[in-house]
């Protein structure tokens, strides 16, 4: 099956950071709440293409998750603890143990009845079905259970009822992804099945309406780079060729050029697209093959972005990436030798004290 070669893909990269695709723990809180201060919600592309978010080494999650352990024993009524404790035994890779800490919250939220709020029901649903979906895609494919990807859907579905405007809608993105994936292989024959950058924007079958959704193209390309900036999705190709095409589309053709770059950056590394038919040629993730689309909607790159332009846009995502590598490298070590030592920015105030963060290059207007 066209699948298998997908979800081993798609597996190897829980190793990386794609486990936390919408998790919902204390850091998420403070991220979501420095954007809304900074940004109105609004997810930075730019800085999902370069890498310019911060990634937490293991260590930091297995501290987290023991103290988590230690303070459940005592029967806590504090349920952000559970969550705290699912996310960081996800980011582990441990999906049974996540699934588990999901399980213990729900009996606390039965015994605590009202005072369950809406927004403890929907982390609950939102880390659920985050956790079911990487359970699934971490299975061997011989063995893989259908039924993990439907309670996945299931419960991100619970939490969009709950609350649709969480995460700055992120879940609705989530559920889009995970309808992508279900659906290539359910509707083999369905209009545009075999052109998934199509399928994804829903330019299939209404193309004809598509310079009216440019808003909404633009906002599938910015949950995407949430998916990336909050979650797990840096190691993806297939994100950042749908970012690619989707902000082509919407004639985004600089930054879309730089998610092209990033995108052509991990498939040299050998990793696959995840999606069977997802093309490889980067020519072919600004064209409209198989797709019928208005004229003039979607140029080839090149009688949009001069040579000229093309060349500085390389020029500056090669030394923004190596800024943000560095910073990342520098970032990691720093953390180290105080997790090392025993201290956690859960734990110690003046964890971040001595660390100054680096200068990196600015996207030119």
């Amino acid at each position: 099956m066209k699948r298998s070669s997908f979800l081993l893909s798609l597996a190897s990269l829980l190793s990386t950071r794609w486990a936390g695709a919408c998790a919902w723990d204390r850091d998420t809180v403070i991220v979501e709440s420095r954007l809304r201060k900074e940004a109105s919600g609004r997810f930075d592309i730019v800085a999902a293409i370069l890498g310019y978010f911060d990634r937490n080494p293991p260590l930091y999650y297995e501290m987290r998750h023991q103290r988590m352990e230690k303070e459940s024993m005592s029967a806590s009524d504090n349920l952000s603890l559970y969550d705290d404790g699912g996310v960081a035994a996800d980011r582990l890779g441990k999906s049974d143990l996540a699934i588990q800490w999901m399980q213990r919250k729900k009996i606390r939220m039965q015994l605590q009845g009202d005072k369950a709020t809406k927004e403890d029901r929907y982390r609950y649903y939102a880390n659920l079905g985050t956790f079911h979906a990487h359970k699934w895609v971490k299975q061997p494919e011989p063995f893989r259970d259908r039924a993990e990807l439907q309670k996945a859907i299931e419960a991100i579905n619970a939490a969009l009822q709950v609350n649709p405007e969480g995460h700055f809608s992120r879940e609705i993105y989530q559920m889009v992804l995970l309808d992508w994936f279900n659906d290539q292989s359910d509707n083999p024959d369905a209009p545009g099945s075999q052109w998934p950058l199509g399928r994804f924007f829903g330019m299939a079958d209404a193309m004809e309406k598509a310079l009216n959704r440019k808003q909404d193209i633009l906002g599938r390309c910015e949950g995407l780079a949430g998916l990336v900036t909050l979650g797990a999705a840096w190691q993806s190709p297939d994100v950042f060729i749908l970012i690619t095409n989707g902000l082509h589309t919407v004639g985004k053709y600089g930054i879309a050029e730089l998610a092209s770059l990033r995108a052509q950056e991990i498939l040299a590394t050998g990793r696959k697209p995840f999606y069977p038919v997802m093309p490889v040629d980067p020519e072919e993730w600004t064209t409209d093959k198989g797709v019928r689309t208005p004229e003039g909607l979607m140029r080839r790159k090149n009688e949009v972005l001069s040579e000229q332009d093309r060349l500085k846009t390389r020029q500056f995502f090669e030394s923004a990436r190596k800024a943000v590598e560095s910073r990342q490298s520098q970032r990691t070590s720093f953390m180290m030798s105080k997790l090392e030592k025993g201290q956690h920015p859960d734990t110690h105030a003046d964890f971040w004290s001595g660390w100054a963060e680096p200068a990196i290059p600015q996207y030119p207007d």
